[in-house]
């Protein structure tokens, strides 16, 4: 059975953070506050990769791209859908489809 999942604020983290790199080992921290050694470890790496916690801050320019362009693919795919929902409900006709997109590539 998983334990469930526990949030702790910002504060807090930084607070672990500074105790282990003020000599507490993680080990006597994860005893000390019932923290996962994981999680204290997961802190540590992102407070040194960019002096912040959570996930954006902490992402790469190419997960940061991918995250967008991943955005972008999604609604994309719902407007497709949209439209091929009317098409196929017939609530607008194909050609006049066409003629409404090529118009508003012109403007």
């Amino acid at each position: 059975m998983s334990k469930a999942t526990r949030y702790y604020e910002e504060d807090f983290k930084r607070k672990i953070v500074e105790l282990h790199q003020a000599g507490r080992s993680v080990e006597e921290l994860h005893k000390e506050y019932e923290i996962s050694k994981t999680a204290i470890r997961n802190w540590m790496r992102e407070i040194g990769n960019s002096g912040k916690f959570g996930t954006v801050e902490n992402m790469s320019e190419s997960e940061k791209e991918l995250r967008q362009l991943r955005k972008e693919n999604k609604q994309l795919k719902m407007e497709n859908d949209i439209i091929l929902n009317l098409l196929k409900n017939r609530q607008i006709s194909f050609v006049r489809f066409f003629y409404q997109v090529q118009t508003s590539k012109r403007r």
